[in-house]
């Protein structure tokens, strides 16, 4: 009888450390995550200013990919490396500096074997302007995380449109009087704008064969197989040492 009951008061207890681990799963999943664009200074004498796109937010996040649209008729890209919060992880960045996609696209993805802080920037750029763009004029960026994700899951993203204004920094992307004159003015001239796709660079975003699409599994795979042979060869040496 003693045996029977300890039974089931062990079984009650799994199931309910179980019962709770799934209720606490989704809770740490579903915290949201906020990327946004943010403009440095615009130096007047080299035609350039620094773009970072920064994560606020979002618990538990080791892996995901970015995809970065912008004008490429009034923005030439002329650096990009991996922002603050990636300094532990591994990172790839493609772009038209590496060749593995044209002007107005970039693509980076990452992955971590622990989780990646944040209040820093994922990723850090340098546009220089097109000759003829001047202070006060917009250029249109557009920011599409296809993947964020954690070991409890998925993480929630929001992101935001932004227009940098030369020579005064970032706001936000309302869209709608913007789309409504390009609709006009594609009615008068009867010509088509490119924006049909409302990328910024006027392309269909990644056509561009270049692998990125699996390159966060790749590194996921990467981070924790390190890890685990770290922790192999440490307790090799444990044992070497008794």
């Amino acid at each position: 009888m003693r045996k029977k009951e300890q039974f089931k008061r062990a079984c009650t207890a799994i199931f309910a450390s179980v019962f709770l681990l799934q209720t606490a799963i989704p809770v740490w999943a579903s915290e949201k995550a906020e990327i946004a664009l943010k403009a440095g200074n615009f130096s007047k004498e080299t035609n350039c200013v620094d773009i970072q796109c920064m994560l606020a937010n979002g618990k538990a996040i080791t892996n995901g990919k970015l995809r970065i649209l912008y004008e490429d008729e009034k923005a030439q890209l002329k650096e990009s490396k991996a922002g603050t919060v990636l300094g532990d992880a591994m990172a790839e960045i493609n772009d038209c500096l590496s060749g593995n996609k044209e002007e107005g696209e970039l693509v980076e993805v990452f992955a971590s074997a622990q989780d990646i802080p944040t209040g820093g920037s994922l990723l850090d750029m340098q546009f220089q302007l097109k000759e003829g763009i001047k202070q006060g004029e917009e250029i249109k960026f557009e920011i599409q995380a296809e993947k964020l994700a954690g070991d409890s899951g998925e993480v929630e993203c929001e992101v935001r449109e932004a227009v940098y204004v030369v020579g005064e920094g970032m706001k936000e992307e309302n869209g709608s009087k913007e789309e409504s004159e390009n609709t006009e003015n594609d009615k008068d001239t009867g010509k088509d704008s490119g924006k049909a796709n409302k990328s910024p660079s006027g392309k269909k975003p990644g056509k561009v064969k270049t692998g990125d699409e699996n390159r966060t599994e790749l590194y996921v795979a990467g981070c924790f197989g390190a890890a685990a042979v770290l922790g192999g060869t440490l307790a090799v040496r444990k044992k070497t040492k008794k």
